[in-house]
């Protein structure tokens, strides 16, 4: 078996571990019971556009965390194993890309694999990964659109980087708002100041890519909210 099968069998272990307790525990915290009435709340009402909270609109987040709660008890029932599968999921993919990212920084699959170890088995991850809000979504986005930048200075580009890069920081805006930004292009800006092989990453074409990527898929929802709620 290949360490890239070894690997994936591994993350389906995880997976099915970090699924296995979820519908065991209610919810028992503030910030999980809002996702998770707002996400119940989205169903009862077929509103998908407006969060409520008791029926108050609740414009404290964008809308995607509320989105994936809903997903989840869409599909699995108003319990919490459904309102929490999506941050499992969101989890591994980030168990995922962490593992590509320190190949790319690393060159060594086995280097790469206890990186993806000891970031999957932190105590705060593991917590992040089995709740519904925005912090597991938010490391998720973070952590792709960094490996897509970054692939072009440690790596062999790929044409589609610039405008995944482009969705997963969309997404993110669309999880929380301009603070995605801080965790990836202002370091990201910052290192071209200093490091030469940071500052022909992207050619102006990709970089337009992938702004009209991040502009298509973050903006239509503050729009038509806007548009709601003047």
């Amino acid at each position: 078996m290949t360490r890239a099968r070894r690997f994936l069998l591994l993350l389906l272990l995880y997976f099915a571990a970090l699924l296995a307790p979820l519908g065991a525990v209610s919810v028992v915290e503030s910030t999980e019971a809002r996702y998770a009435e707002a996400g119940r709340e989205m169903i009862l009402s077929g509103d998908y556009l407006q969060p409520r909270i008791n029926g108050i609109k609740h414009f404290h987040k964008p809308a995607l965390a509320y989105w994936t709660t809903a997903a989840g008890m869409r599909i699995f029932g108003l319990n919490g194993f459904g309102m929490r599968f999506f941050s499992v999921v969101a989890a591994c993919l980030s168990v995922l890309y962490v593992r590509g990212t320190a190949r790319l920084l690393l060159g060594d699959d086995r280097k790469a694999l206890n990186a993806a170890l000891v970031f999957s088995t932190s105590i705060l991850f593991m917590t992040l990964a089995r709740v519904a809000s925005t912090e597991i979504y938010v490391v998720l986005f973070v952590v792709a659109s960094q490996f897509h930048m970054l692939r072009g200075v440690y790596g062999e580009k790929r044409a589609w980087d610039a405008p995944m890069a482009g969705l997963f920081l969309g997404l993110g805006f669309l999880t929380k708002g301009h603070i995605v930004f801080a965790f990836t292009l202002l370091p990201y800006l910052a290192a071209k100041l200093f490091d030469e092989s940071h500052r022909k990453v992207f050619r102006p074409r990709e970089i337009l890519a992938g702004s009209a990527v991040f502009l298509a898929v973050a903006l239509p929802w503050y729009l038509l909210a806007i548009a709601e709620n003047p």
